[in-house]
């Protein structure tokens, strides 16, 4: 795969869980441009 030489070439997504401490479960989808590293806001 060739790497991004500009912002908004390639995108990645991904999901990341996490747990409350009243035991309840979240997931969020993360969205990062690959050549800035900027997220796009949750």
């Amino acid at each position: 795969m060739a790497l991004p030489d500009r912002p908004n070439q390639r995108w990645s997504m991904d999901f990341v869980s996490d747990q409350l401490a009243s035991r309840r479960r979240f997931r969020v989808l993360n969205i990062v441009d690959d050549f800035s590293r900027v997220c796009l806001p949750i």
